[in-house]
Formats: C-alpha cells, sequence, structure tokens
C-alpha cells in the first residue's frame, strides 16, 4: 500500500508546472556543476537534460511532454518510497528504540506493569473539596 498517489494523466496546466519546476531545478543543478565542478560539461548535461524535459511541458506539447513526465514520477515515486521507510527505520530503531532501552535498564514503568505484593491494587485519591468553584474550567 503507499500513502502517495500521482497523477498518471496530467492536465495541460500540471504538464505547464512541472515543465517550470524541472527547468528551475536543472538550472539550479547545472549551477551547482558549474561552479563546483572542474569542466563545465557537467553543467551542460544536466542543462540540456531540463531543457529537453522542460520546455515541451512547459509549452503543454503533451505528447512529446508524457514519456519524460512519466519516468520523472516513477523515478520519484521509487525514491519516496525508499526515503521513507529509511525515515521510520533511522527514527524507530535508532530513537526510539535506544530510549526504550535505557528506560527499561533505569527500572521505568510507566504503565505501572509490575505488580507488587500488595493484598488490594486500589489507588487512593485526594478527597475532593466542597468549594463548587474546582468544578469551573475543568480543562
Amino acid at each position: 500500500m503507499s500513502l502517495v498517489s500521482i497523477n498518471w494523466r496530467p492536465q495541460k496546466a500540471e504538464l505547464r508546472k512541472f515543465g517550470i519546476v524541472t527547468l528551475i531545478g536543472f538550472l539550479l543543478i547545472g549551477l551547482f556543476f558549474l561552479i563546483f565542478s572542474e569542466s563545465p560539461v557537467k553543467a551542460y548535461y544536466v542543462w540540456g537534460v531540463g531543457v529537453i524535459i522542460g520546455l515541451p511541458a512547459l509549452s503543454g506539447i503533451r505528447s512529446i511532454a508524457m514519456p519524460g513526465y512519466i519516468i520523472w514520477m516513477g523515478i520519484a515515486f521509487i525514491m519516496g518510497n525508499i526515503v521513507s521507510r529509511l525515515i521510520l527505520f533511522v527514527v524507530y530503531y535508532l530513537c526510539l528504540t535506544p530510549l526504550a532501552m535505557i528506560g527499561k535498564m533505569v527500572g521505568r514503568d510507566r504503565l505501572q506493569l509490575k505488580k507488587a505484593e500488595t493484598t488490594t491494587y486500589w489507588k487512593d485519591i485526594a478527597e475532593a473539596s466542597e468549594d463548587k468553584s474546582t468544578y469551573e474550567r475543568q480543562f
């Protein structure tokens, strides 16, 4: 089961948004390669891919833009599923599990599962006051 749904049949407006995002994204990635790479050829390739995918989508030419859109959304779908599961793994096994183990070693029993050797398990509570103002604004 997947939590993410992808529109595999986008309208022209959605294709235009995809084209704008693609052009801007590949422009920024190309600038990164231009600044931090030793040869500018990588930047030119990135810009070329951005133009090949982005311009047809921006112009609304559906037949030319759809293959790039489908490939890009397929890659994004797969990456999203992998990354979300990795994040859940990291949070659970690297954050929550050590905290639970530390709590177990310290002897923390928030659910009061350890039963004491007593005749009753009732908990005494404080007597309610007779003041009627305590019944107002209880929360």
